[in-house]
C-alpha cells in the first residue's frame, strides 16, 4: 500500500475495477514466525465500476499491500466519466 492512502482515494485493489476507499484499520496483528506483534493495515472499499468503466458495485477488505492508488492516466480518464454520470 502506498503509505499516503487515505479515506476517500479512488485505488486499484485486490479485486478488478475501480475502488473508492472508505475505511482503514490499523491492527496490531500476532506473527506467529517471529513471536511478536507487527502492525498491519486493512483497507476496506467500494467498487465504483469494473475494468470497462460499466457499474459494477461491490465492497470488499483485504490487506493494504495489495491496494495502490490509480495512475495518472486512468486518474484522468475517472474524473471526466464521474462528471458524465452523475447518477453513478
Amino acid at each position: 500500500m502506498d503509505d499516503n492512502i487515505k479515506v476517500g482515494d479512488w485505488v486499484r485493489s485486490y479485486g478488478s475495477g475501480i475502488w473508492r476507499v472508505h475505511r482503514i484499520l490499523e491492527l496490531n496483528d500476532f506473527d506467529i514466525q517471529s513471536q511478536t506483534n507487527k502492525p498491519r493495515s486493512v483497507v476496506f472499499s467500494s467498487r465504483f465500476v469494473n475494468d470497462s468503466y460499466e457499474r459494477s458495485f461491490a465492497t470488499e477488505c483485504c490487506d493494504s499491500t495489495f491496494v495502490y492508488h490509480l495512475q495518472q492516466a486512468e486518474q484522468d480518464e475517472l474524473d471526466p466519466f464521474i462528471n458524465q454520470n452523475p447518477d453513478l
